[in-house]
């Protein structure tokens, strides 16, 4: 019997206790004890070189070890064994042996495939071989390793292991507003926050499971709430592995933006704010600040959702402010339905980005759309995101580009995927910043905009359709302005011009809310 088939069971039945897939368990056991032949193997069971003692017993070998640069002999002292299945179990309890190991292969526990999980090794220090990832990569492959992976991907689909448990929290309840203030009023009609937040968690929900993870919720949906202690303590017992806690904020009318809360000693939590944050920023939605709060004691930021869920990161998400004048269409007005789904993909992707799971964004949505040179033909199950998405452009480049009205496409219609021509790239003279006051984002620029076949629409003083229009409302085909700012907000890219009077002018030069230094000339051309 030979060396692999030996270990192929134990490597196996550890994934379940470890979450080391069997292919990283088998390649690093051919590795390290050279099939079994090693001193290490032979004569302390010991597959792994891991080092120190093992219920007293150990066995001290010369090893060479990578230090400073260089391989250099050393005298260590190794775990002894008493079989192969002890050294395999031992291995995967290795990770997690100590709360700081926890924490340092937590890259390596989330992969869940073997060329992640490889690197997530090497990053993390498991080994001081500058090439260890890269052997163990080529070994899987020649030793067919991979088909290890699936019998447990396959004996595992559906379950809690595979399908993470995340904790999905609706902030407040229908009986939070107005008689606990959660919530606005415009115009004398009252908005609730609840409503904005239960209308995201429904659509959250089966994304989240569509994308392999279990949900679990404390706080139901279209329900009065629940205390805050009750939800806490339930999504701990429950074994949560993630949390998200949906909110919309309310504060200063001048402030808007998004934001993300986390307790401040969770590097974890910290990762998972901090990847939806980039994600609604990479959208070309403003946020408050630099869109990341560290929750702790003695302070405003000191949240109960994110201090009290003590066995898993909490994150708390603040999607806009209701009282803000460009952020409140997004959250109740007639653009809702666009922010919610896009908000849902923010938050969604960051959970799959957290635990190294491709995002999917439907049930029939083909994972890499393939683009044929200049167009693409669309297939069953396609949708806009998904297209644009795989071809590095914009649903609304799409949608212009091929004068569609909606989102919606047809099987067998095909979409140009080609810019249209002429100048598109104003230059920016310095980098996007946020704007605390409005949420938009903003960069300083030097530019000529020449107004497209279609009179363009103006505002003042502000880059947003609510902005009042000014006098001369009107800017006529072929008109030239020189812009000196641009920004990204609601879903528009405006340039920003002053008249010969002074006045500080915005026109929209396409639609759009990437914040590439391209610029698609829906509107016009940039010189």
């Amino acid at each position: 019997m030979s060396f692999l088939s030996k270990i192929k069971q134990d490597a196996i039945d550890d994934y379940a206790d470890s979450n080391v897939l069997p292919s990283i368990t088998g390649a690093q056991a051919v590795l390290e004890s050279a099939r079994g032949t090693s001193e290490l193997a032979k004569n302390a069971n010991n597959l792994f070189g891991i080092k120190g003692g093992y219920k007293g017993k150990s066995y001290t070998i010369e090893t060479n070890e990578y230090i400073d640069g260089e391989w250099t002999t050393v005298d260590a002292a190794f775990k002894k064994y008493p079989s192969y299945k002890a050294s395999i179990a031992d291995h995967g309890n290795f990770f997690t042996s100590t709360p700081w190991r926890t924490q340092n292969y937590a890259a390596v526990l989330k992969a869940v495939d073997y060329v992640t999980q490889a690197k997530a090794l090497q990053s993390s220090g498991y080994a001081t071989d500058p090439g260890y990832a890269d052997k163990l990569i080529r070994l899987i492959e020649s030793e067919g390793l991979t088909d290890w992976d699936e019998i447990v991907i396959n004996n595992s689909k559906g379950s809690e292991k595979m399908g993470r448990t995340i904790a999905l929290d609706i902030g407040h309840g229908v009986n939070t507003f107005p008689s606990n203030g959660k919530g606005v009023y415009r115009n004398g009609q009252g908005y609730a926050e609840f409503s904005f937040n239960n209308k995201l968690a429904k659509r959250i929900k089966p994304l989240l499971e569509h994308n392999g993870f279990n949900v679990i919720m404390a706080q139901p949906f279209d329900s009065n709430d629940v205390g805050l202690v009750r939800r806490t303590n339930y999504y701990d017992a429950q074994g949560a592995d993630l949390g998200l806690s949906i909110h919309a904020n309310a504060g200063n009318p001048d402030v808007g933006g998004r934001c993300a809360f986390y307790w401040h000693t969770s590097s974890q939590g910290q990762q998972f704010a901090t990847s939806i944050i980039n994600n609604m920023t990479d959208m070309g939605y403003g946020i408050h600040g630099n869109g990341l709060h560290a929750s702790q004691y003695g302070s405003w930021t000191n949240l109960h959702m994110i201090r009290e869920c003590t066995t898993f990161p909490m994150v708390l998400v603040e999607h806009g402010f209701m009282t803000n004048d460009l952020d409140f269409p997004l959250i109740f007005g007639n653009r809702q339905s666009q922010y919610i789904e896009d908000m849902a993909t923010a938050d969604v992707k960051a959970v799959c980005d957290y635990f190294n799971v491709a995002f999917s964004k439907s049930e029939s949505e083909p994972s890499t759309p393939e683009a044929s040179g200049d167009t693409y033909t669309v297939k069953k199950g396609d949708t806009l995101w998904g297209i644009a998405n795989a071809n590095g452009v914009s649903v609304a480049n799409l949608k212009s580009w091929n004068n569609l009205s909606s989102n919606t496409i047809s099987v067998g219609q095909i979409l140009s995927l080609k810019k249209l021509s002429g100048s598109d790239t104003p230059k920016l003279t310095g980098d996007w910043n946020n704007n605390n006051q409005t949420g938009a984002l903003w960069a300083p620029a030097e530019a000529t905009f020449t107004v497209g076949s279609e009179p363009i629409y103006v505002r003042q003083d502000s880059p947003s359709l609510n902005a009042p229009y000014p006098a001369t409302a009107q800017v006529s085909p072929g008109t030239e302005v020189k812009v000196v700012e641009m920004a990204i907000n609601e879903g528009y890219k405006w340039g920003c011009y002053r008249t010969s009077q002074g006045g500080i002018r915005y026109l929209p030069t396409a639609e759009g809310t990437s914040r590439s230094s391209i610029f698609e000339n829906d509107y016009g051309t940039f010189s």
